[in-house]
């Protein structure tokens, strides 16, 4: 019986091959293009994460990476709206429905500025109660970073909300370039605001930066406006909910270790300090995969568009894991052969922390390729 026989039922219907709309040779490009500027980013992140624990004491690294948490917690704080509206715009991609995905684009813009907005209120609360408290010596300094972190929240979440379009869209050209962009601008302001002003320096250097990101983005970002319909809000929060639910468990349980050392510990800034040498390493690996799946995920929502079989994407997903599983074995490995003792070398009074690379490393490699 021949495959194009109208008789031939679904469930005896040949697979759809395992491969993108586009092509794996657009994939592949992509990837070269987004894996290129990512690992210069990351070569320029690792360069300025040394250098910040050069300029700075393991306290104020430890502060800094709690109040990093806070910041990444602005990212859930849309409801799911940004990512239900991102897969509208690649489902577009597949079946032409462009008219309703740029709605959902604006209800996303109108949901993401609100919820930004309460978010920043929310911590500028806690910062004024941090400092009315003063329980500890190094409470004015954790207030006046949650103050800082409620205005980087505002602009942080415009910038991620921008690049997640852009990438639903394809344009890995102009993410790419943003993110070259930002790894050099990391490394000339925040480490010299760091060297010259400390822990306030490197929190006003992150500002610069990410303004810098915004104005950057301006002529390449998608055409967005103001809209409300709450029965399309609604849709799209139970569209985006469960991406959002497991984008909030993933970074808790990712964040987890650093909230109980400041949680348990009596030196906890200090300790987490020592710890976040271990942590960088893990991040650059866990980087590493995310560089490789960035061109990879809105390919499964393309494809589903188009062809509406979620077994074919579960078949590309699972043949694209599988590429990056062979890809990473080697970096986590050097992680720990060659980047334990380096680093020992490199930075000793943060040497205590990188007993935990045996630990961290495989989970991270397992987590990644989640």
């Amino acid at each position: 019986m021949s495959a194009l026989d109208p008789t031939l039922s679904p469930a005896a219907a040949p697979p759809a091959p395992a491969a993108p709309l586009s092509g794996w040779r657009r994939l592949v490009g992509d990837s070269l293009v987004v894996g290129a500027a990512t690992a210069v980013s990351h070569v320029l992140g690792a360069v300025t994460s040394l250098l910040l624990r050069v300029f700075l004491d393991p306290e104020a690294i430890g502060i800094w990476q709690g109040l990093k948490l806070y910041l990444s917690y602005g990212n859930y704080a849309g409801l799911g709206v940004s990512k239900a509206a991102a897969r509208e715009l690649s489902l577009a991609r597949g079946n032409g429905a462009q008219g309703a995905a740029q709605r959902s684009l604006n209800l996303a813009n109108t949901v993401n500025t609100g919820t930004s907005a309460l978010y920043a209120i929310v911590l500028l609360g806690i910062g004024v109660w941090v400092y009315w408290r003063q329980q500890t010596p190094l409470s004015s300094v954790w207030a006046m970073g949650l103050v800082a972190v409620a205005v980087l929240t505002m602009v942080q979440r415009n910038v991620t909300f921008q690049v997640s379009l852009l990438r639903a869209d394809q344009s890995f050209r102009v993410t790419s370039q943003l993110t070259l962009l930002e790894g050099v601008l990391t490394l000339g302001v925040s480490c010299a605001a760091a060297w010259l002003w400390g822990l306030p320096g490197l929190l006003a250097g992150t500002l610069v930066i990410l303004l810098a990101s915004l104005a950057w983005l301006r002529p390449h970002a998608l055409p967005l406006a103001w809209a409300w319909n709450f029965a399309e809000v609604r849709r799209l929060i139970a569209v985006g909910g469960p991406l959002l639910l497991a984008g909030i468990a993933s970074s808790l349980f990712r964040s987890l270790d650093k909230i109980m050392v400041l949680a348990f510990l009596a030196d906890g800034e200090h300790q987490l300090g020592v710890y976040s040498i271990a942590l960088l390493v893990c991040a650059q690996l866990y980087g590493a995969a995310n560089m490789l799946s960035t061109a990879a995920l809105p390919r499964y929502t393309e494809l589903l568009g188009r062809t509406g079989d979620p077994r074919a994407v579960a078949r590309l997903a699972a043949r694209t894991t599988e590429l990056h599983a062979a890809i990473l074995s080697l970096p986590a490995a050097l992680a720990i052969t060659a980047g334990w003792p380096a680093l020992a070398w490199l930075l000793p009074k943060y040497a205590a922390g990188l007993d935990a690379l045996l630990w961290l490393v495989p989970g991270t490699l397992a987590v990644a390729l989640a």
